[in-house]
């Protein structure tokens, strides 16, 4: 150097975000979630933690582990965390959610706020929304009580990407009465009912009307399914059984089971009127639906069949009662 120059460093510390979650009975519901019994500890990788989101994706802790350990929510609700990036960020919670079948990591936004380096903010973050509500229901099948069966609670989360509704289930299993008690997150739910899967089939049966949840309070709701059976006897132009061919209930993904070697299948479904409809011949198989997905996915199509399903007819279905049909599919249906 020719001549002297001062020399700045800038040293970056962050910030420092501390304080408490609120009210104090979020921490139980929190324990409740996360199956932790009373006067247990939760386990070092099922602890609740915050996690900060910003615009392009980055979320902070991504993922549990020893890099979500500076970020853990104490036992009694508070948390410190040091060296932050400055800047606007999304709060949230991520907290451990046990079912009977499936445990998984939940998130719960807290809202925002804005970090300056070098400086301490103190936060209360209220998770009051949490706290849950009870449902008390009943779910009968044309008035009579649906027992011993694995039901769905859904309800709204959020939006997708794609602008769609993201969806949360919560399974529950009804008595010998028909009855379930739920307690969870207030939010207005539908109630779902899959049926045994059989050949194929896809049927999922929806209970018209919801249930809404409210805070601390205790709702009861009936859900009240409306079902009767389609028979169907599927024949090609020259009147022969279609073997293996599978038909979609109007603009849902129910499908009925296969049809076998007499060309028939059978299905309980929701009552209402349905178009009937098929794929062409060459798309009945496995492999060749496949195909068609990785086409529409190179070409950015998010709905690879919606060009390609032929109706077949518009049934009509009454609850409690058997609707028989018997079909004889175009000559277009074999190209």
């Amino acid at each position: 150097m020719d001549q002297s120059e001062e020399l700045v460093v800038v040293v970056r510390k962050g910030a420092r975000l501390r304080g408490r979650v609120s009210p104090p009975e979020v921490l139980r519901e929190l324990r409740r979630l996360g199956a932790v019994a009373d006067g247990d500890s939760f386990a070092a990788d099922r602890q609740p933690y915050l996690q900060l989101g910003r615009e392009g994706g980055l979320i902070v802790p991504a993922r549990r582990g020893a890099e979500a350990e500076p970020f853990a929510i104490a036992e009694d609700g508070t948390f410190d965390v040091a060296g932050v990036p400055a800047g606007t960020w999304h709060v949230g919670v991520a907290y451990w959610f046990v079912q009977e079948f499936v445990s998984q990591t939940k998130h719960i936004a807290a809202g925002d706020l804005v970090l300056v380096d070098g400086e301490t903010r103190e936060l209360e973050l209220d998770l009051r929304h949490l706290l849950p509500g009870t449902l008390e229901a009943l779910v009968t099948t044309n008035g009579v009580p649906l027992a011993k069966r694995r039901v769905w609670l859904e309800s709204p989360i959020g939006m997708l990407p794609d602008g769609r509704l993201h969806m949360e289930s919560i399974g529950c299993e009804t008595d010998d009465q028909g009855r379930f008690v739920f307690l969870g997150r207030p939010a207005t739910y539908e109630l779902k009912v899959p049926s045994p899967r059989e050949r194929g089939s896809q049927i999922v049966l929806r209970a018209p009307g919801k249930a809404m949840v409210l805070r601390g309070d205790v709702t009861r709701h009936t859900f009240a399914l409306h079902v009767g059976t389609l028979k169907v006897r599927l024949l090609d132009r020259h009147g022969q059984p279609v073997t293996g061919a599978s038909l979609r209930l109007g603009a849902t993904d129910n499908t009925l089971p296969l049809t076998v070697e007499d060309g028939s299948t059978s299905a309980e479904v929701a009552a209402g009127t349905f178009t009937l409809r098929i794929l062409p011949k060459g798309l009945q198989s496995e492999a060749a639906q496949a195909k068609v997905v990785m086409e529409a996915r190179a070409a950015g199509r998010s709905d690879p069949f919606a060009e390609l399903w032929m109706a077949v007819c518009t049934a009509t279905i009454t609850a409690g009662e058997t609707t028989s049909l018997e079909l004889r599919l175009p000559p277009e249906w074999e190209k």
